[in-house]
């Protein structure tokens, strides 16, 4: 992976504007973090009837990771079925700095919010797979001690959102996040990562390389 930042000679930004995203098949993270989201599943199934089945159903095949500074925001919206099957719950863990996550059924109800803290964990499955959700702020200084990792970060807060998905090639899902991001340019690429072309026709894009 390209990682969270996109460098050239003289900076390193966060890959995807205010936030980074990493997201791979889940083969590429180690054995225990595919066992470790089942069992997640597999818990919220025991405790809440109504995710008993999607939980038993679910098969962890892409691990997905945000990664926020104190300034990090995500606008409301909800996971399309490219990036998590219909039937099946998302599960999340939320790592790091205390985050204020807002949420709702639809889109005309008032808005809620909870605040989640280093270890919290949410599936949104059942009635609630198409939960409607955003990332509304981040406490910077609110983690563990042993979390609270990079202190150069001049934006200050550090929080990760972990994400286990049950989501393939079926679904549409035929990409990465570096090739997506253009750390890696290939057909999946968003056209706002596409290098520039300068006036010679060479790229002056800064931290790319181009897919096979």
């Amino acid at each position: 992976s390209g990682g969270w930042y996109r460098c050239s000679a003289s900076t390193a930004q966060l890959n995807d504007g205010n936030k980074a995203r990493f997201w791979d098949r889940i083969d590429k993270f180690p054995e225990e973090f595919r066992r470790l989201g089942e069992q997640l599943a597999v818990a919220a199934g025991e405790t809440c009837p109504i995710l008993k089945q999607p939980a038993m159903d679910f098969e962890p095949r892409v691990g997905a990771l945000n990664f926020y500074t104190g300034k990090g925001r995500m606008n409301w919206h909800k996971d399309d079925y490219n990036f998590a099957k219909k039937d099946r719950p998302i599960v999340m863990a939320s790592v790091g700095d205390t985050a204020e996550f807002g949420y709702k059924m639809q889109a005309h109800e008032p808005d809620a919010s909870v605040r989640l803290e280093s270890g919290d964990v949410i599936i949104f499955g059942g009635p609630a797979r198409d939960l409607i959700h955003a990332l509304l702020r981040v406490y910077p200084g609110t983690a563990p001690e042993a979390l609270r990792w990079d202190p150069h970060l001049k934006a200050g807060g550090h929080r990760v959102s972990i994400t286990w998905r049950d989501v393939g090639v079926e679904d549409g899902l035929t990409f990465n996040s570096d090739e997506r991001l253009g750390l890696t340019v290939t057909e999946n690429t968003l056209p706002r990562y596409l290098p520039r072309r300068s006036k010679g026709g060479k790229s002056r894009g800064k931290g790319y390389r181009r897919g096979a």
